[in-house]
């Protein structure tokens, strides 16, 4: 069992390319799989390309969440410290 396949295929939502997931494993790894107009040759390219570009995204979310915790942190301190000191 390809654990790296079984993770791509449980991570996209796209049901073509579960079904080329399927059925890449009774295939040659030789065979070129066509997905969104591009052609792979290996399947371990296509899983590497789905990983890197969740791991993007997630960086992404991640940094956008980080940036406004940290503009409502300083916001509720300036808050704070105009009550404070008049």
């Amino acid at each position: 069992m390809d654990f790296k396949t079984d993770y791509v295929r449980q991570q996209v939502k796209d049901e073509r390319l579960q079904d080329l997931l399927i059925k890449s494993r009774a295939r040659n790894k030789y065979s070129p799989v066509q997905y969104q107009g591009r052609t792979y040759w290996c399947l371990e390219e296509l899983t590497k390309e789905k990983e890197l570009e969740s791991r993007h995204k997630v960086i992404r979310e991640m940094t956008i969440l980080g940036i406004a915790s940290m503009i409502i942190l300083i916001t509720s301190m300036y808050g704070v410290a105009s009550i404070i000191l008049p």
